[in-house]
């Protein structure tokens, strides 16, 4: 493989550098010294191994609530992306859901309490009780037959909103969950109708 001189790439531990000089400007940037980079022939330059693997040792031992509580929530979210995947559910982001909505495609259904609703909700978002979706009373939906359901509810994760779904999935809606809910909503400063 021939290498021009304006080629740059990282490998694993092979950095491919056009010129010396420029190899011994990094190496000091990065505070690794040029007794870090080797010459090999052909102006390839490779670091030793900086050895991940015992710093990753050395971080988790010396930060270990941190590092429990990133295990936590990385497997909280692995299970919960994996029951959604398992019951065939989809996780629509805000813009889709407004595009769709836009097009009359879909429906927006906020399952949140009263309340919450009155506080702030999408537009054109109609407010029904997740008791009644839990419940097995879809009278209020039944409008929305030939639509795609948005279902919207607290934020990320949402058990209510993601059974209120599962129920409409169960009872032939087509239904998909909006990603993040009304938490992802006002973070992305969309509007927001009070009322």
């Amino acid at each position: 493989m021939i290498i021009s001189d304006d080629y740059f790439k990282i490998f694993s531990h092979v950095i491919i550098y056009p010129s010396d000089h420029y190899a011994q400007s990094v190496s000091r940037k990065n505070r690794l010294g040029t007794d870090r980079l080797k010459q090999i022939p052909g102006r390839v330059y490779y670091m030793e191994s900086l050895d991940l693997w015992n710093e990753l040792v050395s971080f988790v031992s010396r930060h270990q609530i941190i590092s429990l509580l990133w295990v936590i929530t990385l497997g909280y979210v692995i299970y919960y992306q994996t029951i959604i995947w398992k019951d065939g559910l989809k996780l629509l982001n805000s813009r889709d859901a407004v595009d769709m909505y836009n097009h009359d495609l879909a429906a927006l259904v906020d399952v949140r309490t009263t309340e919450e609703f009155m506080k702030g909700h999408l537009a054109g978002a109609v407010s029904v009780s997740s008791e009644d979706l839990l419940g097995q009373k879809f009278s209020q939906v039944e409008r929305f037959k030939d639509k795609t359901i948005v279902v919207i509810g607290k934020g990320y994760d949402d058990v209510t909103a993601y059974k209120c779904a599962k129920n409409l999935k169960k009872k032939g809606y087509k239904s998909v969950i909006l990603n993040g809910g009304m938490q992802e909503w006002t973070i992305n400063n969309y509007p927001v109708v009070k009322g």
